[in-house]
């Protein structure tokens, strides 16, 4: 939940974290706070600090995050922004993992988030491209069981040909 700016309590982090910010700016309302505003069932912004902080669960985190790419495809610059930055935050962790040793020159993105927002892939491709230009993102598009499923399958029978 402190981490991970890709999954969906991530994502959900970063936008109440961004919506306050903005407040404190005096930025504009936009549809990302009236969203999770109306998602907490709260009135003002301070009341949603004090309700996301007391609800600290991934289930109760992760389910807004779709607010943050319906208010995105409305034109919230906030929700643009959050999404962003967890895209180039993404990036750059897979960058780092290179610096560091990892071996191969493609990346599979994978889980719901980036699996079920195209916006989210997108972003992190691009910012993939500046840190790193030779590695590659490719979108996992089977469930990720049928990698385990093709290594146990391999395990128990390596001579016949895997089949997927």
């Amino acid at each position: 939940m402190l981490d991970d700016y890709g999954s969906a309590p991530g994502i959900t982090r970063e936008a109440v974290r961004a919506v306050l910010r903005a407040v404190d700016e005096g930025r504009p309302r936009d549809g990302l706070i009236e969203a999770l505003l109306a998602h907490f069932k709260v009135d003002h912004e301070v009341d949603l600090s004090i309700k996301i902080t007391a609800t600290a669960d991934i289930a109760v985190w992760a389910e807004p995050a779709r607010l943050v790419f319906e208010c995105a495809d409305s034109g919230s610059a906030i929700a643009l922004g959050v999404i962003e930055d967890a895209a180039e935050r993404l990036a750059r962790d897979l960058a780092l993992a290179r610096a560091r040793g990892a071996l191969g020159t493609t990346a599979v993105a994978a889980g719901g988030v980036v699996t079920n927002q195209p916006r989210l892939f997108r972003s992190v491709a691009h910012h993939l491209s500046t840190y790193d230009p030779e590695l590659r993102l490719e979108l996992l598009t089977v469930p990720p069981v049928m990698g385990a499923l093709q290594i146990a399958h391999h395990l128990v029978s390596p001579l016949e040909p895997s089949r997927p």
